[in-house]
């Protein structure tokens, strides 16, 4: 098979999904010859393009943090920069090696909340 670009590999995918659909209708899947799943997934790891784990995080970040800034309407560019970093915190977060405890690990998240604003040695703090 020739290589293909990404949307070439979308279609063909699409075209694969059909045939196996078509398939299921006629009760002929999981027969020696049935090689549409393999062929499926073969293409998509070898031809699709697919997006950066951390580009899907950082546009996240931004829709959600732009979201609650609409919906919170005291929300400060300071605060929407602290919940940046709270994000930033969760996605780096291990649990096999990093200590949770849900007091002090809130006490974490409320000190990147208020790390940008002024004074921001009174977040964190009871």
């Amino acid at each position: 098979m020739e290589p293909l670009n990404n949307q070439e590999a979308r279609e063909f995918i699409y075209q694969m999904m059909l045939g196996y659909q078509k398939r299921k209708v006629e009760n002929r899947l999981y027969s020696e010859h049935d090689f549409i799943p393999e062929h499926i997934i073969t293409t998509y790891y070898e031809y699709v393009t697919k997006p950066e784990f951390r580009i899907l995080i950082d546009e996240y970040k931004k829709q959600f943090i732009f979201n609650e800034a609409r919906v919170e309407k005291n929300t400060t560019k300071e605060e929407q920069e602290g919940l940046g970093k709270i994000y930033d915190y969760i996605q780096n977060f291990n649990f096999n090696k990093d200590y949770f405890n849900v007091f002090t690990t809130s006490l974490i998240l409320h000190q990147k909340l208020y790390s940008c604003c002024p004074n921001p040695e009174f977040g964190g703090t009871l």
